[in-house]
């Protein structure tokens, strides 16, 4: 029975011709390649489950993906939020220890300035969750693209809706 690794977040569709803007999964560098074969999850019956990588194309820090199957920009839409799932054996030289981690990074806030230090990463349901702690205790924010403005060697500078970080409090 083969095991199966999350590679990628699909954030949204791209274009009229089912492209898909695809983020890494926190931990891991980008696992996607041509002819990669894929499944989609959570699954959808009315979408398909399986299918393969026909292009990739980089888009700053994203991915611009075209998958098999996926043929117009209001299906590709229906996959914004799910996750692609590759056997662990095609993804190459990849090892736990090879992962990439937030752990440890300050995060800068445009509106509060400095709101903590990443010491856990929380899997959800949804998406991971980034554990901070700092100045407003504990804090936690959901580890989406759409929050994230760019990222040095340790600090992760986010902006964050309004509300977010006193709801933890």
């Amino acid at each position: 029975m083969s095991k199966y690794r999350r590679i990628a977040r699909i954030s949204r569709a791209k274009g009229l011709l089912g492209e898909v803007v695809a983020a890494p999964v926190t931990g891991f560098p980008f696992l996607v390649w041509e002819d990669l074969r894929v499944w989609v999850v959570p699954p959808d019956h009315r979408l398909i489950r399986e299918t393969q990588v026909q292009a990739v194309r980089q888009s700053g820090e994203m991915l611009l993906l075209k998958l098999a199957g996926i043929d117009d920009g209001a299906t590709a839409q229906r996959l914004a939020g799910r996750f692609l799932l590759a056997a662990v054996e095609d993804c190459g030289d990849v090892e736990e220890g090879d992962e990439e981690t937030m752990l440890g990074l300050r995060v800068e806030d445009r509106a509060h300035g400095f709101i903590g230090t990443v010491v856990e990463e929380r899997e959800g349901l949804a998406q991971t969750l980034w554990v901070l702690e700092g100045p407003y205790g504990e804090v936690l924010i959901p580890a989406v693209d759409e929050f994230v403005r760019g990222c040095d060697e340790t600090t992760l500078f986010v902006d964050l809706p309004k509300g977010l970080v006193e709801l933890n409090r």
